[in-house]
């Protein structure tokens, strides 16, 4: 093999001389063995002198096996986290109605069924066609059909009144193999604001046609504009949020949703949006009759 010095170009400014060139490479591998020899002695000097090539690669081969080791388990195997939901039913089986499954290695999973076994007896929760595609790490809702009963042979079989969830397995249907779950569920916020001292904020939500209100709203139109549904509130300063005119009304207008009916009539605005309601919105999230 060739010295990698022996493949140095100069810049040719006389490419007629070929001795001039063959002197120029000879002066700079003399110059790079005079390099090499005193970077050599003065290590060689040094006390304990440098790790060779050969020590470096060990040490870091050290260093790699746990990290090697990690990988490779996130790899092998399957490890399934899944957390159940139950529902009462009055008309169909009480069941689980829900599972959140966790895929916690670093492969994707083919599930073609779940199952649920309890006290010896197989239940069918859920068929997938096409197959569930877990991907790796992934977390994913499955929502479990309703059935009307179930059966052990010609014998009705009814889950325990107060069953606890974690004694239930969850077994996945796999290309190769049935899968036994883990249960986990991730920590509560109570429990978390508990160990750690602090006090929990809890949150209440009040909505009205998929709107989020609060106690400054006192009603709710219902109108139709522009051939779509929409809902506008009014709030406790006569504030209405739509693009339409009025949008502010005055106090002796707005005592009642039926002054605000009676008002938006008067303005010729309840001819625009066609036919609407006021509606009174309670602080408890419940709602009055119709106007």
């Amino acid at each position: 093999m060739r010295r990698w010095w022996t493949l140095w170009q100069p810049e040719l400014t006389n490419a007629a001389n070929p001795s001039w060139i063959s002197a120029t490479r000879f002066a700079f591998a003399q110059t790079v063995r005079r390099g090499n020899m005193q970077l050599h002695k003065k290590r060689s000097d040094k006390p304990g002198g440098f790790m060779t090539a050969v020590d470096i690669l060990r040490n870091l081969g050290l260093v790699a096996i746990p990290f090697t080791l990690y990988f490779a388990w996130t790899k092998i195997g399957y490890r399934i986290v899944v957390q159940p939901t139950w529902s009462s039913r009055r008309h169909a089986a009480s069941s689980i109605s829900r599972l959140t499954i966790m895929n916690m290695k670093d492969r994707s999973l083919a599930v073609f069924k779940a199952h649920a076994v309890f006290d010896g007896m197989v239940l069918p929760l859920k068929d997938f066609d096409p197959p569930l595609i877990l991907k790796a790490y992934e977390a994913v809702n499955v929502e479990i059909p309703e059935v009307s009963n179930y059966y052990v042979g010609n014998r009705p079989f009814e889950w325990s009144p107060g069953i606890e969830l974690h004694k239930i397995d969850i077994f996945l249907s796999t290309a190769s193999k049935m899968v036994k779950c883990k249960h986990g569920a991730p920590p509560s916020q109570f429990s978390f604001a508990k160990r750690s001292n602090n006090t929990l904020v809890t949150t209440h939500t009040a909505t009205f046609n998929d709107r989020v209100y609060n106690d400054n709203v006192r009603y709710a139109i219902v109108y139709r504009f522009d051939g779509v549904d929409q809902t506008a509130f009014v709030d406790q300063a006569g504030f209405i949020d739509w693009r339409l005119s009025p949008n502010l009304l005055r106090p002796e207008e707005y005592g009642s949703a039926e002054a605000v009916k009676n008002t938006l009539d008067s303005s010729g605005t309840g001819r625009i949006i066609g036919p609407y309601f006021v509606e009174t919105l309670q602080k408890d999230g419940n709602h009055a009759v119709k106007l």
